[in-house]
C-alpha cells in the first residue's frame, strides 16, 4: 500500500532534487499514517528509481545525437 500510495505521488516531484524530493515525499506518506522508518526506505528506493530513469534518458540523448 505504501508504494502504491508513493507512486501516485512522485511523479509531482521528480524534478526536485533529492533533498527536497525525499523529504517532501516523506511528509507525505507519514500524513497519511505510514511509518516514517518505512517512508523514509520508500523515498529512498524512488530516488534510486527516477535517478536510473535520468541516467537512460540521458545515454538515450547521447546516442541520438551521435546518430
Amino acid at each position: 500500500l505504501i508504494n502504491s500510495t508513493a507512486r501516485k505521488y512522485y511523479q509531482r516531484l521528480a524534478d526536485l532534487d533529492e533533498e527536497v524530493f525525499k523529504r517532501r515525499l516523506i511528509g507525505y506518506l507519514v500524513r497519511r499514517g505510514f511509518n516514517p522508518a518505512q517512508s523514509k526506505q520508500t523515498a529512498d528506493h524512488l530516488w534510486k528509481e527516477i535517478c536510473n530513469k535520468r541516467k537512460f534518458n540521458e545515454n538515450e540523448e547521447i546516442k541520438w545525437d551521435q546518430n
